[in-house]
């Protein structure tokens, strides 16, 4: 079994492309042009499905796929908190989980208010028009026509 696309996309929608620890962005535009964009984000379990990994013996391994058995955070942050289980405790990752949601939910929150209209893109042979309201805006474009 595998996480669902479902619950993929639940995670890094709450979590807003960033690490729950460290708050790294997660997806990157690339620096080639053979790869428009690099993944950084890793999907991690915060119980392993297995009895000897990582936090594997401190609860429900039964679904181990599921939105709440998974955070989303960078690559050195995985290999950090799986190779220290002992620092790194389910609860204490849920409990990081829960506050990072909180955090982007607050962050962002604002920003969604206002709804983007579409706009038009102009045709290639037309001029973008630009209202002018004062004298100023007037000469604002005038000097900056390069006339």
């Amino acid at each position: 079994m595998a996480i669902s696309d479902a619950t993929r996309k639940v995670l890094w929608a709450r979590s807003h492309n960033r690490c729950a620890i460290c708050r790294a962005l997660l997806a990157v535009d690339a620096d080639s042009a053979d790869l428009p964009w690099l993944i950084l984000g890793e999907e991690a379990h915060i119980i392993t499905r297995k009895p000897g990994g990582p936090r594997g013996m401190e609860g429900d391994r039964a679904r181990p796929y599921e939105y709440e058995n998974l955070i989303l955070l960078c690559a050195d942050d995985h290999k950090r908190v799986d190779l220290q289980p002992d620092v790194y405790r389910a609860a204490d990752l849920r409990g990081c989980k829960l506050a990072h949601e909180r955090w982007a939910e607050e962050k962002f929150a604002g920003e969604a208010e206002e709804p983007i209209r579409l706009v038009k893109a102009p045709d290639e042979d037309s001029i973008p028009m630009q209202p002018v309201a004062t004298g100023a805006a007037g000469w604002g474009l005038l000097v900056g026509s390069g006339l």
